[in-house]
């Protein structure tokens, strides 16, 4: 794809990688009577052209990561870590994560930006996600009146002390981890559950209001707990 060609050649001379938010989430139709291209088209165009990017060693991130982009990339941000809230679920199973973990980094949401930052680093914990921010240098006094309110709670200023905390306890626990498989995950009991990864590491997740011991392990109400 010219555009995307183009995108990595002027990319390659800054020795920077090359970051797409639609490429990798959604899928657009074109029905113009002498461009027709439908969604498969479209998915295989995309597909081969950040895998010719990956061949020459580009660095590529992309936004959700459906499946047949996350081969070619080396980040996912915004994956859809979540279910579809439906009441006919019981609970929450990391198929995905399970088979891509070790082999591309991904994150949820940027925490910061989420209605319930806690519920989103629990989530994140559980099914091996790295962490994201949005920040910026100007207040949200500055968002009045645009199209960008979203970013509310993205004033550097008053986040850096705790990102850093936040950070520092994550990557100090689970750093160890993000470059390894995921092999097992359960659900040891109602808003409990475990993680472990090939080196053994098993990550406890308590999603309730009350601390919980499984295993010899008591998990804080509302926190993770790590044992390698």
């Amino acid at each position: 794809m010219k555009g995307i060609d183009t995108m990595y050649e002027t990319a390659s001379k800054y020795k920077a990688g090359v970051s797409f938010e639609d490429i990798g989430k959604d899928l657009s139709s074109d029905y113009k009577k002498n461009g027709y291209h439908n969604r498969q088209d479209v998915m295989e165009a995309h597909a081969q052209a950040l895998k010719e990017a990956d061949d020459a060693g580009a660095k590529t991130m992309i936004n959700m990561g459906n499946d047949y982009a996350v081969p070619y990339v080396d980040f996912v941000t915004n994956m859809d870590l979540a279910d579809s809230g439906y009441t006919i679920i019981d609970y929450e199973v990391p198929f995905y994560q399970l088979a891509i973990h070790g082999y591309v980094n991904y994150t949820d949401e940027s925490l910061n930006l989420t209605q319930n930052m806690e519920e989103v680093l629990l989530r994140s914990a559980e099914f091996g996600a790295g962490l994201s921010f949005t920040v910026m240098e100007e207040t949200a006094f500055a968002l009045q009146k645009t199209l960008y309110t979203e970013y509310f709670a993205a004033d550097y200023a008053l986040w850096h002390d705790k990102i850093l905390d936040i950070y520092t306890k994550y990557n100090d626990q689970l750093g160890h981890t993000f470059n390894q498989k995921m092999v097992n995950h359960e659900v040891l009991a109602e808003e409990i559950t475990c993680t472990t990864y090939e080196d053994g590491t098993k990550v406890y997740v308590n999603y309730r209001e009350q601390d919980y011991t499984v295993n010899g392990v008591t998990i804080p109400a509302r926190d993770y707990v790590v044992r390698k």
